[in-house]
């Protein structure tokens, strides 16, 4: 009688097989999918950073800082241009420009960031949430508005005769800005009425200035007028015929008094009708020192000052000495000498109205 065998069947190994192999599949699929999302969300996450604005922004400014300069809102007045806004901005940002986050001013919406060169925070920048969204609850952030601080402001002041033209950076600063008016120049009185019109200085101020302010000015005749702490002088240039002039009729002057010389050697100078001449004729020296011989020594004489082009004072400094003088004891009297001569043009000669102690 024969054996009977039985033989194994694998339908159900291949069932097992199928469906291990399906769900293989599938948790691979899974894992690819979630993997994917994740990607996908950490990239959203990287793109909703409100850095990568600020950061480009500052690349952009490292490249090109006058991009910066355009949010400046720099307001010039009429005596500036675009230069003076440069040069303040370049000394302004010079350095590497960096940024940091103010976390005391920032929200989830608006992060605020300060843009910083060598000398410290120089302008905030803000960095805003925006409705685009990137998936997964993040959104993207752009960046917003660039915010210096105020401008420092500087103003200046200026003093000049009122016959003067001033400028400001070569423009011509207007009565506008006149902020005093002084009394007319006392010495004026010494040119005895020729000074038709008697000087008096005018100050102008000049304020909202980003850069520095140059200050020039002139007179009638074009003259350049020299400032020194802020005030602008009468016009005065080297003129030796006046010079000699003024130092000729203050020694002759000089030696009126002293009864070495007339009084016509003197009033030769003078124009016609001046009080001077009778204080002259009415001058008495009763303390008369006797002398044998005497000098003009050290003398010196300042440039001639224009109070219009035919008025001017020269200053004239000397030592008048006297020798053989019986009460002194080397036998020498020193006087020193300190007068302004004041002049006047008649015609094509050059007269003495008055002479002024100093």
């Amino acid at each position: 009688m024969k054996k009977k065998t039985v033989k194994k069947t694998k339908t159900g190994t291949k069932v097992f097989r199928a469906v291990y192999a399906s769900l293989t599949t599938l948790l691979a699929a899974s894992i690819v999918i979630g993997l994917v999302l994740l990607w996908d969300a950490l990239s959203a996450y990287e793109k909703s950073d409100p850095e990568i604005p600020i950061k480009a922004l500052t690349e952009e400014f490292k490249k090109d800082k006058n991009v910066l300069m355009k949010n400046l809102g720099a307001k010039l007045n009429e005596f500036e241009d675009e230069s003076a806004v440069k040069a303040y901005f370049d000394k302004l940002v010079q350095g590497e420009i960096t940024y940091v986050r103010n976390g005391k001013k920032s929200t989830e919406d608006r992060i605020v960031y300060g843009i910083r060169a060598d000398g410290g925070t120089i302008a905030e920048a803000e960095v805003l949430k925006t409705n685009r969204s990137l998936g997964y609850g993040f959104y993207e952030y752009e960046a917003g508005k660039i915010t210096f601080g105020e401008i420092p402001a500087h103003t200046y002041s200026v003093t000049a005769p009122d016959s003067a033209r001033v400028f400001c950076n070569g423009i011509m600063v207007s009565n506008e800005y006149v902020t005093e008016e002084g009394e007319i120049y006392p010495e004026s009185e010494h040119f005895r009425g020729f000074l038709k019109e008697p000087p008096r200085d005018l100050t102008y101020t000049v304020g909202g200035f980003i850069g520095e302010a140059e200050f020039t000015a002139y007179d009638r005749e074009g003259n350049a007028l020299e400032l020194k702490d802020g005030v602008f002088s009468l016009f005065s240039k080297e003129n030796s015929e006046l010079s000699k002039l003024a130092l000729d009729f203050s020694t002759a002057y000089s030696k009126y008094v002293v009864n070495d010389g007339y009084l016509s050697a003197v009033s030769e100078f003078l124009a016609p009708d001046m009080p001077f001449y009778a204080e002259l004729e009415g001058y008495e020296n009763f303390w008369h020192n006797w002398h044998t011989d005497y000098a003009f020594l050290d003398t010196e004489t300042g440039n001639p000052v224009f109070y219009d082009e035919n008025c001017t004072s020269v200053k004239v400094k000397y030592d008048h000495v006297l020798y053989g003088v019986s009460s002194s004891e080397n036998g020498e009297l020193h006087s020193p000498a300190d007068y302004t001569v004041y002049l006047v043009k008649l015609g094509e000669e050059w007269k003495v109205t008055e002479l002024a102690f100093n």
